[in-house]
């Protein structure tokens, strides 16, 4: 579970019963302990609540090596790089966290204290009893500062070049140095290079592979053609979501990530898991709304087929997605306040009476947001529908 600002910039996370904490810098996170194995996607959903990449995290601190703090520090580093920091009288115990004196036998615990069984199954269910050590440290002593990189590239060259002006160049200086030069263009042709051969076979590969016409096994996700453009579609935790495979950044087509569950762009690093529009309307004729806004007019989404989700329905007239369609239609049934700016106005126009009675149309959405709150007030539109005697 993630707490948001505990205090402005700490964000808590908390996962069977151990504590972490993520520390936001100008342009970077840093994270206070690693709690136990079971914590990694707990902790790539806290990033992206974050609006954060795992690419953002710069560093991780660690306030003892106990296998509670210690639980993701060597996936952190293995497929993240990231740097571990903790005091050097613990470093041993980092590397073999469950090495050290107890007061009383481990064994006896439960028996001793049974009321804390369900606390220690659920630590258990996490990885308790499979927490892998880390050998590759930093010392951190006691009253040091923690020398975490977090300047974009222009705070960085304005420091450097400072620096160099005083004669007081800063310590990590050289190591930018090492990337100059003819080395550094040739390095620069080579990955553009890399990112032309990515971006045209992502393109090729979706054009030669027709989207599936069943939906994907849980926790994976492919691409394939749809209607002549790559759509990406995946099954996580039961649901089935469709989106456009083409990254909005550079155009390139997104491939599936196994250990973050998500749609990764492999040109820049972008990083997708939104649900798309068609899904999230599913049970539209079975939920009650208070009201409905509309900000846009989606597209036909990927997945609103009876072959790839039973609960798409038959096919629309094609000007407004099926299931967005439904959800406007249950909504004026049941005689409920609709408001609409921008394109979402195309879409009520298409499903409702012209001028009906609690509809509200504008251009600017605050507006509309404010005449539907009062609408709201006496729960339903009667006068869409008079009472006919």
């Amino acid at each position: 579970m993630l707490t948001i600002d505990v205090v402005p910039g700490v964000h808590l996370i908390e996962y069977a019963h151990v504590n972490c904490y993520l520390i936001e810098g100008q342009s970077g996170l840093t994270l206070v302990d690693s709690g136990l194995p079971g914590v990694w996607h707990e902790l790539g959903a806290a990033l992206r609540t974050l609006g954060h990449r795992p690419e953002d995290l710069r560093a991780l601190v660690l306030t003892h090596a106990h296998f509670d703090h210690v639980g993701t520090s060597r996936r952190l580093v293995q497929r993240l790089g990231v740097p571990v920091h903790l005091h050097p009288q613990d470093a041993e115990l980092a590397a073999h966290p469950y090495r050290y004196a107890h007061e009383n036998p481990r064994s006896l615990y439960p028996l001793r204290h049974p009321r804390a069984l369900p606390v220690l199954g659920s630590m258990l269910l996490a990885g308790a009893a499979k927490v892998r050590g880390i050998d590759r440290t930093v010392p951190l002593m006691t009253g040091s500062e923690l020398d975490v990189w977090g300047m974009t590239n222009g705070v960085a060259a304005a420091l450097a070049m400072t620096g160099l002006l005083e004669g007081k160049a800063p310590t990590w200086h050289p190591a930018l140095q090492e990337g100059s030069g003819l080395r550094a263009l040739a390095s620069g042709a080579a990955m553009g290079a890399n990112v032309a051969a990515q971006l045209a076979g992502g393109w090729a590969q979706a054009e030669l592979h027709e989207l599936p016409s069943s939906p994907p096994p849980e926790g994976t996700g492919s691409v394939g053609r749809s209607e002549g453009r790559p759509v990406a579609i995946s099954t996580v935790e039961g649901r089935t979501c469709a989106l456009s495979a083409v990254c909005p950044h550079l155009g390139g087509v997104l491939r599936w990530n196994d250990a973050e569950r998500s749609w990764d762009c492999p040109l820049h690093g972008s990083r997708f898991a939104g649900v798309p529009v068609g899904r999230t309307f599913g049970t539209a004729a079975s939920v009650e709304f208070d009201a409905l806004l509309l900000a846009g007019n989606p597209l036909t989404a990927p997945d609103s087929r009876p072959s790839v989700d039973p609960k798409a329905g038959a096919p629309g007239s094609g000007e407004v997605e099926p299931r967005v369609g439904k959800l406007i239609d249950e909504c004026w049934r049941h005689a409920k306040a609709i408001g609409a700016w921008g394109p979402g106005r195309e879409a009520l126009e298409a499903r409702t009476a012209p001028g009906g009675a609690g509809l509200v149309l504008g251009d600017d959405g605050h507006a509309v947001l404010g005449e539907i709150t009062a609408l709201m007030e006496s729960h339903r539109v009667w006068e869409r529908f008079p009472a006919v005697l």
